[in-house]
């Protein structure tokens, strides 16, 4: 349960005013609209739910990131996939990477699969909140790396929680990835 966010119970069957099935109908359209629009939607849509008797229960403010993960690896129905939290925007060149490149996609299949190898793609977060913010990640997202490179110089990204995760985000090794084409270890 996120403040503001809301959430459902037993006690309270509604999420910011929504029923369940209100929720269930909304990705249901959802989902069709982009099937109407771009011909073959290739998101697929679940809906987890978990159910607690109170908001007394200690495990609500719990969140489940790696059964959700999990849950989605399960369902997966590609042979290769990118895991990207919902509050990530993916660049929007990264499909086009390896469409229409047979010898790129089995390459990245062979690393994947035969190797049990992963790329790791970096993640970065503005320095600046509210919209000023949501313009950069949308100009980086859009204009792929050589934005990402631009706004990186220009101090207006920086790693994805590096100062609190240093252990956990600082191997994306940033600085590298920049002035390189080619993957790294």
């Amino acid at each position: 349960y996120i403040k503001g966010f809301g959430a459902a119970s037993l006690e309270t069957k509604a999420v910011n005013g929504s029923s369940i099935e209100d929720i269930v109908a909304f990705l249901d359209e959802f989902h069709e609209k982009l099937e109407e629009e771009i011909g073959a939607c290739a998101l697929d849509l679940e809906l987890v739910m978990e159910k607690f008797n109170s908001w007394d229960d200690e495990n609500v403010t719990l969140y489940p990131f790696n059964a959700l993960r999990n849950r989605a690896l399960m369902l997966a129905k590609t042979e290769a996939i990118v895991l990207l939290d919902v509050d990530f925007l993916p660049s929007q060149s990264l499909p086009k990477t390896y469409q229409n490149k047979p010898a790129s996609y089995a390459d990245l299949l062979h690393v994947l699969v035969k190797e049990k190898a992963a790329y790791v793609l970096p993640a970065f977060e503005t320095q600046k909140q509210g919209t000023d913010g949501r313009v950069i990640a949308k100009g980086v997202a859009k204009g792929g790396k050589m934005a990402a490179v631009d706004a990186w110089n220009s101090g207006n990204v920086a790693g994805f929680q590096v100062s609190q995760y240093p252990a956990g985000h600082s191997p994306t090794k940033f600085e590298k990835w920049m002035s390189t084409d080619t993957p790294y270890d």
